[in-house]
């Protein structure tokens, strides 16, 4: 296991308990488990009952070519259920399920200065234009509580993390420097951003960003490329980096200590990790540009196996308790 040698990275966790809790209360993760209490009142003698509504299956939302342009479309792990959920000329990618399984966030135009982010409700089918602007904005990640959308926006000739409520009003960058920071993922209380940033040099490394107090720290310092970073529970970072040299590979780094572990080697790039934490499986995509496929992982380690096997090219997944 490899040693890092940095600030830890639990100073700025931490520094969130510090603060009111009326301001930390606006961060906090909103119960995903609906709760109904039925039956006759204490009046009349007879005992209230709790009754959870059990959680909807997991699913994936991703993006695929499989239809001759880049859309959005969820399907159960093993590819059935398939359904479709944009069809656009303009590429749709990095699309991301909201915490409640109502809503996915996507970007639509690619990574170009066309690039604006989009919300697709699965109810209503209905689409709403988040940004409209000249900048380029993508790679949309949901708060814990469903209430706003973490991305990245290039403003001049640099990239910035920003954040806006999930009707696209209420827009604010986070940071703002010489220097790119993008890809922002979120904690699982939704007060700490991870991401990755070029402020270290030509090389990207991974920080950590406290979106109550503004306190950031540095997470990874090895030589290579961190990036695409998400949380794995409370404890854990996983991340794609070439660091050993040659494709990128999949690692997890813990937030007491900064080590590192290898998870995922399989022999291709693999990148875009995202976390269930229902199944505590990390689901991500392998290959190369034109021929991604998408593949799971336990979080700490084993087997690699394939997610919707049907020889499409399919990258972005996200895990998605959608109940349409």
């Amino acid at each position: 296991m490899q040693k890092l040698v940095h600030s830890p990275p639990s100073q700025v966790l931490g520094a969130t308990r510090r603060f009111l809790p009326a301001v930390a209360a606006a961060f906090t993760l909103a119960s995903a488990v609906a709760v109904t209490t039925v039956g006759a009142s204490a009046a009349s003698g007879n005992r209230a009952t709790a009754v959870r509504q059990p959680p909807a299956p997991e699913r994936l939302v991703f993006s695929s070519e499989r239809d001759g342009n880049q859309d959005i479309y969820l399907a159960n792990l093993d590819g059935s259920g398939l359904r479709r959920l944009t069809s656009h000329p303009a590429p749709d990618l990095i699309p991301r399920c909201s915490p409640d399984g109502r809503h996915v966030v996507f970007l639509r135009g690619g990574f170009t200065e066309n690039g604006e982010i989009y919300r697709l409700d699965l109810v209503t089918g209905e689409e709403r234009r988040l940004t409209d602007n000249a900048v380029r904005d993508s790679t949309p990640q949901w708060s814990a509580d469903g209430r706003r959308i973490f991305f990245t926006r290039r403003v001049g000739q640099y990239d910035r993390i920003a954040v806006m409520n999930a009707d696209g009003t209420g827009l604010s960058d986070l940071t703002s420097a010489a220097w790119h920071d993008t890809m922002p993922g979120v904690s699982p209380d939704g007060r700490t951003l991870v991401h990755h940033t070029y402020r270290y040099g030509r090389e990207t490394e991974l920080h950590l960003l406290d979106v109550v107090s503004g306190v950031s720290s540095r997470l990874t310092a090895a030589a290579g490329y961190d990036y695409e970073a998400s949380f794995a529970g409370r404890d854990r970072v996983v991340f794609s980096s070439n660091r050993a040299g040659g494709h990128y590979r999949l690692y997890t780094t813990s937030l007491a200590d900064g080590s590192v572990s290898l998870l995922a080697d399989v022999g291709v790039d693999a990148w875009g990790s995202r976390y269930s934490s229902h199944s505590h499986a990390v689901a991500f995509s392998a290959g190369r540009e034109g021929a991604w496929r998408l593949m799971t992982v336990d979080v700490n380690g084993g087997v690699v196996r394939p997610l919707i096997p049907d020889g499409f090219s399919n990258s972005s997944p996200d895990w998605c308790q959608a109940r349409q």
